[in-house]
């Protein structure tokens, strides 16, 4: 009778062999996919603060319209459906100070003059960030939807149970087990790992994007910007003042 133990252990061997190299591709290409969502969540959260210098612009445009009543003249002019970020800020101050940007500076011989040209400044910058936003805010879109599908593939790609049950059920020693998972692990343990080996699709809903508002080009506003800052002046000429001279304003105020 022919012994068949030398083929047996071999082909036992070869079997081992390929689930181990299974398993060196898998951990590969978790890799690969893990390091693909820190970026994305790194180009997250660097959009989160360009949203937040982005709502400060909006707000200081906000200010400067002084009442809620030509605010809401100022969304008519620029075509939105709403007021972005009305909610966010706290009471607008009728005299305007944000630390976190620097204040926009005009000249002119007159109040008004200075007021018509801080508004439209103000648009323009505004403007120019939405810009900047509305970039980065359509990549990371097409960012994540292309690593969402790279995390489908990986899912098809690989049996995770069955790459689970070939480890579970692995003779062999602590060390080869070490190699695979990264550490001696109990079958408790090993089941846990299992839960989190699953990759689910990447969600932005957490971060409570707003999407980038559709703002006219400054030029074809212009006129439109600086009829309402002069009708403004017309109904508060003081309130425009403490706009454009906060620091005589307030010299004044010491002096009484």
């Amino acid at each position: 009778m022919i012994d068949d133990t030398p083929l047996d252990d071999f082909l036992q061997a070869l079997h081992l062999s390929v689930k181990r190299e299974v398993v060196e591709n898998y951990l590969h290409e978790r890799r690969l996919i893990e390091v693909q969502v820190e970026d994305i969540d790194c180009q997250a959260r660097e959009l989160v603060d360009l949203e937040r210098r982005l709502a400060l612009r909006y707000r200081r445009l906000y200010v400067l319209m002084i009442e809620d009543c030509h605010l809401e003249d100022l969304i008519r002019v620029l075509g939105l459906p709403r007021a972005p970020y009305r909610d966010q800020p706290p009471d607008r101050p009728r005299v305007f100070k944000f630390k976190a940007m620097r204040f926009l500076t005009t000249r002119g011989l007159s109040v008004r003059g200075r007021y018509v040209r801080l508004v439209f400044k103000a648009y323009q910058r505004l403007h120019a960030y939405n810009q900047t936003y509305a970039a980065d805010y359509r990549e990371l879109q097409l960012e994540t939807a292309a690593v969402n599908q790279n995390i489908a593939r990986f899912r098809t790609g690989f049996d995770v149970l069955g790459i689970m049950t070939f480890l579970r059920n692995m003779d062999v020693s602590q060390i080869q087990r070490a190699r695979f998972l990264g550490g001696n692990f109990r079958p408790d343990e090993v089941n846990a790992i299992e839960k989190r080996m699953y990759f689910p699709d990447i969600s932005l809903k957490k971060y409570n994007f707003e999407p980038p508002a559709d703002l006219p080009e400054p030029p074809a506003v212009k006129e439109s910007l600086q009829a309402l800052a002069e009708q403004i002046h017309r109904a508060d000429p003081e309130a425009c003042r403490l706009i454009v001279l906060p620091n005589k304003a307030a010299d004044q105020t010491a002096q009484k």
